[in-house]
């Protein structure tokens, strides 16, 4: 899955940047393609979990280095793995301006051993990263299967900073109204497999509305909304093509900028979306001239929406099978057209992309590294 990727793109331009701090790569590669800047930041070799840029820096959670910090001078400083254990890993992260504010990381576990336990499913930092104590209100303690209390995804009201969601082991979503130090049970049931999945979407208008990925006991997609907050939830509209119910597993969420009200989701097999938050049987559309691949992740830029997926494929080398994931970037300014950006060869599948507004980039992780985009 890290092996380096053999493409036909030709490179336009390639420069070598001198990177600081000894957790990058010796040289970072400026590859400008139709216009497109790539850098290759940092974690050549490591798969990037979550990104997160906060007034405090840009923290990363790898996959076997832990978490790091990127601050506004170029340098990176290592806050993991030693916090935790070994076995743990940073599966999320999250900056909430409460007072004091204060950096949330939800694990997961490494190997998911049934044997596996920890303390606290989150951890809350409030010096930038240095020091870490237990944050989920004894919650992955006390629950009866605690190997399965893993954070998935976490995010927090855009105007309260008390208001913080986390979505947990694709079994519930909890919420806690104290920035993190207790949290309340609202969707979904800790005891069970399957249900809630771990991508949800907080509407920045502060209406009230939450939409979450969903997936019943029959294995058949759809996305829930909540209008108050998580009090109450609706039934949920199935996620289909037409009237082709497949298995699309939902891996990210996120409203148009141009096109009040249209909602997209990216699937396994590239974008959908629905015009009213696709809360009503039958509103989901295939775009099928759109981006393809698995899409994981969208981002904003400068109103711009870019949507980054994963492709991929297994080929035969000298009698084995090796599995390769490649990187698709596609942006529209219009809500309509989906364009194809170019992409280096060697950038491999997205896992989470994130805006940098302050540098007018794009932060994109995959599973070979961390890039940074200027479109």
């Amino acid at each position: 899955m890290h092996a380096r990727i053999l493409s036909a793109l030709a490179l336009l331009v390639t420069i070598a940047v001198g990177c600081d701090g000894p957790l990058t790569p010796q040289e970072c590669s400026a590859v400008e393609l139709d216009g497109t800047c790539w850098t290759l930041l940092a974690f050549d070799s490591d798969w990037v979990v979550d990104v997160k840029v906060t007034p405090w820096g840009t923290f990363v959670s790898t996959l076997d280095r832990g978490i790091f910090r990127l601050d506004a001078d170029g340098r990176w400083t290592a806050l993991g793995p030693e916090l935790w254990h070994d076995h743990l890993i940073a599966n999320t992260l999250l900056y909430v301006p409460a007072d004091p504010p204060r950096l949330l990381a939800g694990v997961r576990f490494r190997n998911g051993s049934m044997e596996d336990t920890t303390i606290a499913t989150v951890f809350a930092s409030y010096d930038r990263g240095a020091s870490w104590v237990p944050s989920d209100g004894g919650f992955a303690a006390a629950a009866p299967n605690r190997y399965r209390v893993y954070a998935e995804g976490l995010g927090v009201d855009p105007g309260d900073p008390q208001r913080v969601f986390m979505t947990f082991a694709s079994s519930g979503m909890l919420r806690s109204l104290d920035a993190g130090a207790t949290w309340q049970l609202v969707l979904g049931d800790p005891d069970l497999l399957g249900g809630v999945q771990p991508h949800f979407l907080i509407d920045p208008s502060r209406s009230g509305r939450i939409w979450i990925a969903y997936v019943n006991a029959f294995g058949v997609p759809s996305v829930v909304a909540s209008h108050d907050w998580g009090d109450t939830w609706g039934h949920g509209s199935i996620v289909k093509c037409g009237a082709v119910i497949a298995e699309f597993y939902v891996y990210a969420l996120a409203l148009d900028p141009n096109r009040s009200g249209r909602l997209w989701i990216g699937v396994d097999g590239g974008i959908m979306w629905a015009d009213d938050g696709g809360e009503a049987e039958g509103d989901w559309q295939c775009d099928r001239a759109g981006p393809a691949g698995a899409v994981g992740a969208f981002a904003e830029l400068d109103r711009t929406l870019y949507a980054a997926a994963v492709f991929m494929t297994l080929r035969s080398e000298d009698g084995g099978v090796v599995e390769d994931s490649r990187l698709g970037l596609y942006r529209t300014a219009d809500g309509a057209r989906w364009d194809s950006l170019p992409v280096p060869p060697d950038a491999l599948g997205a896992t989470v992309a994130v805006t940098d507004s302050a540098n007018g980039r794009l932060l994109i992780g995959t599973r070979g590294g961390l890039w940074a985009v200027r479109p």
